[in-house]
């Protein structure tokens, strides 16, 4: 990809944000259920 030496593209800038949003966006919804899992295992 000529030209691309800006350092983040805008393409990259917007796979970020993706992943990001995606990211809280499971931590929104699993977190108490991943947090519960990870007590079970923990206290077992």
């Amino acid at each position: 990809m000529p030209g691309d030496d800006r350092g983040v593209t805008t393409e990259q800038v917007i796979w970020i944000a993706f992943l990001a949003a995606l990211a809280l966006t499971v931590t929104g919804l699993f977190g108490p259920q991943i947090l519960a899992a990870a007590r079970s295992v923990t206290f077992k």
